[in-house]
């Protein structure tokens, strides 16, 4: 018993250590290394308490470093979908924060004017191409491991690397180029063989749907993409790019609710589905979907509101009762 109590008070002691070696969001600012620029650190609180660093890297390697006030120890790097083009963090949507890690994202050194399927930054520009390839993600992993360091006063204890599709591909580029970057890899679905598939994407999309106007056919191949392939990024790419092209198309963005809600990205879930109900209040599936999700994300007021619209307004006694469960649960929760 005095051995545990022992044990007790030098992990107690050891923690607020840790506590008072971790520097405020405020001093990041001033961060420092070669060829490295710190544009912002800002305090946050969603999902987590956490510090927000930006930054550039070289001329044009933009990125974004989560750092939890909560931290685990542990860093892991996040891949990007498509040919990236705006700072994206795969790993988010594993919840990565939520469960203490430090992550990264990168831009993999370019803006694209049209999204994450534009591939028109590359024309002649062999630094990009090299950045998209694997460098980005080798210079943005170091910077971020540095500034782990600055800002818990320790480096991470394992680093890891996570991410889907291109994202895949990254992690594969890293593991052969770069291996003693991370020491465990998540490469989902990667798009490896870049010929081939823009070759079967296009023949496949020219033969089934010769307008690439229709959005509502590009909504339909879209989810067939992410719903029936290996390859579900790319569907969700597509239907990105229509509610880009249209915002107000409804069935775009239900789809990508869903998508958000498979994925566990639920405040993006919650903002897919609030907008298909600004464009057709009376679509039940969507407010009954979007009271789930607000009880997984613990709000029951909005929860119980959304849920008891459903009710109100369903003739279905299935799916009456599926509503008045959910009801039950908060009420008695």
């Amino acid at each position: 018993m005095i051995r545990t109590g022992v044990a007790l008070v030098a992990l107690a002691v050891a923690m607020a250590g840790a506590a008072e070696a971790q520097v405020a969001c405020e001093s990041l600012k001033g961060f420092s290394a070669p060829d490295v620029k710190v544009t912002a650190a800002t305090v946050a609180t969603t999902p987590v308490p956490l510090c927000k660093l930006d930054g550039v890297i070289g001329k044009e390697i933009n990125f974004s470093i989560w750092l939890p006030d909560a931290w685990n120890g542990k860093f892991v790097m996040g891949g990007q979908g498509g040919y990236a083009g705006r700072v994206d963090n795969q790993a988010m949507g594993m919840n990565a924060l939520q469960q203490g890690y430090a992550t990264a994202g990168t831009d993999t050194g370019h803006v694209a004017k049209d999204g994450t399927t534009d591939g028109s930054w590359a024309m002649g520009d062999l630094e990009r191409i090299v950045n998209f390839a694997h460098a980005a993600i080798h210079r943005v992993t170091a910077t971020s491991k540095a500034v782990v360091q600055s800002r818990y006063g320790r480096a991470p204890e394992r680093s890891y690397f996570a991410g889907c599709s291109n994202g895949g591909r990254e992690a594969l580029m890293a593991a052969q180029r770069y291996p003693d970057d991370f020491d465990g890899i998540i490469a989902g679905a990667p798009a490896l063989d870049f010929q081939g598939i823009i070759a079967t994407d296009a023949f496949v999309t020219q033969k089934m749907y010769p307008d690439p106007k229709n959005l509502d056919a590009q909504t339909d191949l879209g989810v067939c993409y992410a719903e029936g392939t290996g390859n579900p990024m790319q569907g969700i790419l597509m239907l990105r790019e229509v509610v880009k092209e249209n915002p107000e198309h409804e069935s775009a963005q239900f789809n990508l609710g869903i998508l958000s809600v498979k994925s566990g990205q639920m405040e993006k879930a919650v903002e897919r589905f609030e907008k298909v109900l600004l464009i057709n209040p009376k679509r039940l599936e969507a407010r009954y979907i979007l009271g789930q999700t607000y009880m997984k994300l613990g709000n029951n007021e909005k929860a119980l509101l959304n849920l008891e619209q459903v009710k109100k307004e369903s003739s279905d006694p299935q799916l009456n009762q599926e509503v008045n469960s959910l009801i039950s649960q908060i009420n008695n929760h």
